[in-house]
């Protein structure tokens, strides 16, 4: 079965995952690769756009995590900051909501039972967690 895609102008390639119900593209930062996500919801075209503006903007966005991770290093416990320092960005979740640009990050770390996440809400990083 082949899969759904679409071309965009600045995400190139999107594929539909059927188990994500997202479609998905790859943008590439210093030789890695980031998936993102895209969810198919509340309005297709804003998630899109708001996808386009991460990528555009891919360094910036990477920085910009890296400070708000190093924030975390200094407000947390040792145990846990030590953990927070490993994290490695796994993809990108786009998901808008009303009028909100909003996006999840989800990292893997040290310990692969600890699902790492932060949102990213008008351009700023906030609420990092783990689910187990």
């Amino acid at each position: 079965m082949t899969k759904e895609q679409r071309t965009n102008p600045i995400l190139g390639t999107l594929e539909f995952e059927l188990d994500s119900e997202c479609w998905v593209a790859h943008v590439q930062n210093n030789n890695v690769d980031i998936p993102v996500f895209i969810g198919d919801g509340n309005d297709l075209d804003q998630n899109i756009t708001f996808a386009e503006k991460i990528a555009e903007n891919i360094s910036s966005f990477m920085g910009s995590l890296q400070n708000y991770l190093l924030e975390q290093v200094e407000i947390n416990s040792p145990p846990v900051a030590e953990e927070i320092q490993k994290l490695k960005i796994r993809d990108i979740l786009v998901s808008t909501s009303s009028a909100k640009q909003c996006a999840m990050v989800f990292f893997t770390g040290s310990d692969k039972y600890k699902i790492w996440h932060c949102d990213f809400v008008d351009d700023k990083f906030d609420s990092l967690v783990f689910d187990d």
